[in-house]
């Protein structure tokens, strides 16, 4: 009923993922909700494109004549959908608010690459990232910077590199007469150091070029600064048949729209908090 529908504006949303499906406004609003105001805004963009398909030149206004196929019933309103996530987004994150290290799985080979060529001053620095915890790095291996500044020459740090990349754990030995292989602490602690070295050098030029700290800023945000936690406070909770008598708290009516979405929920509360 296109008049019930109209009384749930703003309570429920029509989910573009789920043709169909109402989802109530605390679950629509929460979880990974920037793939939700991608989806929502690609629906927006594919309903205007009907719309203006639809109109022609008959000079009629395009939103007047939204009417799909199933009954004639008009097409969801998906930029209403988009501005109420974006509502709850979450504050992007500023490059000086994100914390890098060389091997995070967010950045590509192609920056590791960049990165590696400026700092060693080595244009064939090749490196490649099948996928998982495997690395290829290769490059000149007997330059100052590489040997020395950025490495070790038990360590070059093309092969120092590839070891932080994998996050294998740096560990030197040498081999005895017998066959036997020790650990060199002095050459070990020697390729720790570097590493840390090459660690902070990259952190520090990471950012250093605003495209760049623009796009992986925005890589970051959509990656892992996405989810919203659903909110209990119980302000949507209906309860049909509570006694006229009876006013319930918030904790009560959260505890209520909370069994309700997830009927599997322990509510340990105290005794005597009023849960019942």
């Amino acid at each position: 009923d296109h008049r019930a529908r109209v009384a749930l504006t703003g309570l429920v949303f029509n989910d573009p993922q789920r043709p169909g499906h109402l989802v109530p406004a605390p679950a629509y609003l929460s979880g990974n909700v920037r793939a939700k105001l991608l989806a929502a805004e690609q629906a927006a963009e594919r309903a205007d494109r009907r719309r203006r398909d639809t109109a022609g030149g008959s000079g009629e206004p395009a939103a007047a004549l939204v009417a799909l196929a199933g009954g004639g019933v008009a097409e969801p309103d998906w930029h209403a959908n988009a501005a109420a996530l974006r509502e709850v987004l979450p504050v992007d994150l500023t490059p000086a608010e994100i914390d890098v290290r060389l091997g995070a799985s967010w950045i590509g080979a192609e920056v590791v690459e960049q990165f590696l060529r400026e700092t060693l001053a080595d244009p064939s620095v090749a490196v490649e990232h099948p996928g998982g915890s495997v690395w290829a790095v290769k490059g000149v291996r007997h330059s100052v910077l590489a040997t020395t500044t950025y490495g070790t020459p038990r360590l070059p740090a093309v092969e120092l590199a590839q070891a932080v990349l994998e996050q294998r754990q740096l560990r030197i030995t040498d081999e005895l007469d017998d066959g036997r292989r020790v650990m060199n602490l002095t050459e070990t602690v020697a390729a720790q150091d570097k590493a840390a070295v090459l660690g902070e050098a990259f952190a520090e030029w990471l950012w250093t070029d605003p495209q760049r700290a623009e796009r992986l800023a925005r890589v970051y945000n959509d990656t892992f600064n996405a989810i919203v936690l659903r909110s209990y406070d119980g302000s949507d909770a209906l309860l049909p048949g509570l006694a006229v008598t009876f006013t319930p708290r918030q904790h009560q009516r959260a505890a209520v729209a909370r069994m309700v979405s997830e009927p599997s929920v322990l509510l340990a509360h105290d005794v005597g908090a009023g849960k019942t």
